[in-house]
């Protein structure tokens, strides 16, 4: 059978278009670049290589939930905190599972409420983080102190003010966990309860700003204190761990 040089055309380009299709679809889409990189204000991105604690409790984060939406630029993550004095703070936003971290190239922050906003869609709309899965850590260095950070995403806000105290933890845990503020006569437990958890991983803690009694506590230095074991898989360790942090403002 004589096959026409038409038909033959036709078959030919259909086969070339069948070609191109699969090509185009094997291609993968060109992404943003979310490795871990200098990006002019800040460092951000993925690390795929990592330090490793050797603690088996590592505090990772210290965040103030509050029940206000913070109004922020559109695009925009921002974080606030309060400095009671200028001062050097070493900063950082994570994201535990997915090796997510962001440190502003700022370490000198002024006295009074201060923010840093970044821009979301370069590293955290791309892996498509949550808000709640952020975790926060402002520290001082020279005091070892840790100032709580209040982060908005535009997102929906915590129908309560409090504070929220990340940890990861490598086993299991069985601890009493207390906010205690240092008087003349020693440190007084302004607030306790327990934790208990069966497997490793993310624990949080969070505590709303009032003593047992439900009275709102004044605003000033404090420790979340931190005491058990971690139940690990052959033995229980005991441990105290003490996060000195700055509760309230004097702006508020």
């Amino acid at each position: 059978m004589v096959t026409s040089p038409t038909k033959s055309w036709i078959g030919e380009m259909r086969m070339l278009l069948a070609v191109a299709a699969v090509i185009v679809c094997a291609t993968p889409l060109m992404a943003r670049d979310i490795t871990y990189r200098d990006r002019n204000d800040r460092l951000e991105g993925v690390i795929v290589e990592q330090n490793i604690s050797g603690s088996q409790i590592e505090l990772v984060g210290l965040r103030r939930e509050v029940a206000a939406p913070i109004v922020n630029q559109s695009g925009k993550v921002t974080l606030a905190f309060w400095v009671d004095k200028a001062r050097d703070l070493e900063i950082s936003v994570r994201h535990y599972r997915k090796n997510y971290w962001m440190v502003p190239h700022q370490k000198r922050w002024d006295r009074g409420w201060q923010s840093f906003a970044w821009n979301r869609g370069e590293v955290i709309d791309e892996l498509s983080l949550q808000p709640a899965d952020l975790s926060v850590l402002i520290r001082d260095p020279a005091k070892g102190t840790y100032l709580p950070g209040v982060l908005s995403l535009g997102d929906a806000a915590s129908a309560e003010e409090r504070y929220r105290f990340d940890f990861h933890v490598r086993g299991g845990l069985d601890a009493t966990c207390r906010v205690v503020r240092l008087t003349d006569a020693g440190p007084a437990d302004v607030w306790r309860t327990t934790i208990e958890r069966d497997a490793s991983g993310m624990a949080s803690i969070f505590w709303n700003g009032r003593d047992q009694s439900g009275a709102v506590v004044p605003p000033g230095p404090l420790f979340l204190r931190l005491e058990g074991y971690l139940v690990l898989t052959d033995r229980d360790e005991e441990f105290v761990r003490e996060v000195p942090f700055y509760h309230g403002s004097s702006g508020e």
